[in-house]
């Protein structure tokens, strides 16, 4: 029996593969690899943009509105930048609002292409790989991969006096490999509430524990939200499914031990005695205390003074990209990703930009309810939840794997139609 590869489903594969690894791992490939993975990733994204751009049948799926929306706020981010501080801001403002937004573009071209199925498999294996790695940094309180200058211990005394572990995985930092790890856990979990394997149940536990581990609480909070949103949502795709005695007895069995689970962690100091989980009650906790821990006291104070750091320049901000560190006459990050947007682009350019963002997602939502969208749908769903309500909270926008999973989330949902026999017929990489 001969087997035939076509070569250009082969190449496709091989580019895509390479374009999800680089997301997943990035900082590990440009330390530990070479830096070249960064513009093999940006020449795979420029040339899927081109193919898109020049075909009519991709192009078409966008739609006018959106595609309007898209070009009149690249016009926008990027005339903001040159024209309020030059050269410096358009190259940053180039390669993190626009090129890093391009999945909005290239998701038609990928979407008849790809077994989304498969690729979520191969993301939950990442994510037990990565989360393995984690957790035994937790352990052993130290990097297995040390990068970006950050090496030795993963634990830390805040200002207060609490102690508390940040591990970094295949990422080189906390937040990259939260916002990664949330991503792969929704995978996991999607796979084993579809199929029933017991593999990606454990799977989507390790990746879970993993989570815990970074010590991230935004998210910790944003991917208990994406996981509450895949549940929801499951009831759309299954007509014949109701809210059964039995079903009826595990929400209210999840309700109760959640609120037990609540008032554990907020109502007593109770400790097991074990380090390890201590540390993470701990983190838990630390959610909630506005005012006694010491980093929420300083990201308050941090928003006030952006609020008024945007006021200075309320209609078209300071220019794209000028709270980015690496900006020369950087000052401070702002905390939030919305604060982020009012500092960089005014309100005018903020405005452009959630629109550019909700047209799309309103379609995706349009035809959730109208049950035209496919479950596999839901990690992306779940995804663009949990990064918004970060987005709050945290200044991860413009960030590679923030910015390009968010976007790829919102593209998904926005242009998949089930029953679009062009979608369904995919080959299979």
């Amino acid at each position: 029996m001969v087997i035939k590869i076509h070569k250009k489903n082969l190449i496709f594969t091989i580019c895509f593969y390479i374009g999800l690894f680089y997301i997943l791992m990035r900082p590990f490939l440009i330390n530990y690899v070479s830096p070249l993975c960064k513009y093999i990733f940006m020449l795979l994204v420029a040339i899927a943009g081109v193919l898109t751009l020049i075909n009519k049948k991709y192009l078409g799926k966008i739609g006018c509105i959106e595609l309007f929306w898209i070009i009149v706020s690249y016009v926008y981010i990027l005339g903001n930048a040159i024209l309020l501080n030059g050269k410096e801001l358009f190259s940053m403002a180039l390669t993190a609002y626009i090129f890093y937004s391009f999945p909005i573009l290239i998701m038609p071209l990928l979407m008849n292409r790809v077994n989304w199925r498969k690729v979520m498999g191969v993301v939950s294996a990442f994510g037990v790989l990565d989360a393995g790695i984690s957790i035994l940094e937790f352990i052993n309180r130290r990097q297995m991969f040390p990068m970006s200058g950050v090496e030795g211990e993963v634990g830390t005394i805040t200002k207060a006096g609490a102690y508390i572990v940040r591990t970094y995985g295949l990422q080189g930092s906390y937040f990259i490999l939260a916002e990664v790890l949330c991503f792969c856990g929704f995978c996991a979990f999607y796979l084993y509430r579809s199929g029933k394997s017991k593999i990606n149940l454990v799977a989507w536990i390790i990746i879970s524990v993993g989570i815990l581990t970074t010590g991230s609480r935004g998210y910790y909070v944003s991917y208990a939200a994406g996981m509450a949103a895949i549940l929801y949502c499951e009831h759309y795709f299954d007509k014949n499914r109701g809210i059964n005695k039995k079903t009826l007895i595990t929400i209210m069995s999840v309700i109760i031990l959640l609120i037990f689970f609540i008032y554990l962690i907020l109502g007593t100091n109770i400790t097991t005695g074990n380090a390890d989980v201590d540390v993470v009650l701990n983190r838990i906790r630390m959610i909630f205390d506005w005012e006694g821990d010491s980093a929420n006291v300083q990201r308050m104070s941090i928003w006030m003074w952006s609020i008024d750091h945007w006021k200075e320049a309320f209609l078209f901000g300071h220019g794209a990209c000028s709270t980015d560190i690496r900006f020369s006459g950087y000052i401070k990050v702002t905390e939030s990703g919305v604060l982020k947007r009012l500092c960089e682009l005014g309100v005018v350019g903020t405005i452009i930009q959630y629109i550019t963002m909700f047209i799309p997602i309103k379609s995706g939502v349009k035809k959730l309810f109208n049950k035209k969208l496919d479950s596999n749908s839901l990690p992306f769903i779940a995804t663009m939840i949990a990064y918004f309500i970060e987005d709050f909270v945290l200044e991860r926008y413009t960030a590679p794997e923030y910015t390009v999973l968010l976007w790829t989330s919102i593209a998904y949902i926005a242009y998949y139609q089930r029953g679009d026999t062009c979608y369904n017929n995919r080959i299979q990489c």
